[in-house]
């Protein structure tokens, strides 16, 4: 991830969106909130990793631990 925030996580969240891939584009969004926050990125970090957070308490238990460690 570069400081302009492009990544091939932007490109890969957008495609699994227009194929209803909604899961895969989570997890995509959550990777790149910890990006972000390794980045000191704070505010975009919490924005894109409690996104992902609420999605996977629903649908997808490991996701869900996983960004539960971020929040």
């Amino acid at each position: 991830m570069t400081r302009d925030g492009t990544t091939g996580l932007d490109r890969s969240r957008g495609t699994d969106l227009r194929q209803n891939h909604y899961l895969i584009a989570s997890r995509a969004s959550g990777e790149q909130g910890i990006a972000a926050f390794l980045l000191e990125d704070i505010g975009t970090a919490k924005k894109d990793v409690l996104k992902a957070w609420m999605i996977a308490k629903v649908a997808d238990p490991a996701a869900h631990v996983r960004y539960a460690q971020h929040v």
